[in-house]
């Protein structure tokens, strides 16, 4: 009789261990974490976003809620001029034979578009070319 007792508790022991090995597997670390700023980025246009970008918006003229609740804006940027964050553009300039002839209108309107673009001591440039191989100017 014992033996029989002795045998079967071994049978289940063997049957419920790959379970449990199992379920202990599964289980994955929970991480926890805590938000004080939540940033909400927004484009805003006219005519239900179909119409031109509205500018030179305020913090005043948004309103945030969470849960029916305002909350208060603690940082508004517009994301223009100096205010925007520091760009970094890199130029590619097509120097190969098949646009020899507009080669000139290439430079000119690159340095145009690096001259009204980018803000000094803030963004960087850089300028490539590529004919039969990608060169730094």
């Amino acid at each position: 009789m014992k033996k029989r007792y002795l045998f079967l508790a071994l049978t289940i022991a063997v049957i419920l261990a790959p379970l449990v090995r199992s379920q202990q597997k599964d289980q994955r670390p929970v991480i926890r974490a805590r938000v004080d700023v939540v940033n909400v980025l927004c484009t805003v246009r006219e005519n239900g976003g179909k119409g031109k970008y509205v500018e030179n918006l305020k913090r005043d003229d948004f309103e945030v809620f969470e849960d029916g609740v305002r909350q208060k804006v603690q940082y508004f940027n517009h994301g223009m001029g100096e205010e925007a964050d520091p760009l970094s553009v890199a130029l590619l300039i097509d120097t190969s034979g098949s646009v020899k002839s507009k080669l000139a209108f290439e430079q000119k309107a690159a340095v145009e578009f690096l001259k009204s673009t980018l803000r000094k001591d803030k963004d960087l440039a850089a300028v490539l070319q590529f004919h039969e191989e990608v060169e730094l100017i």
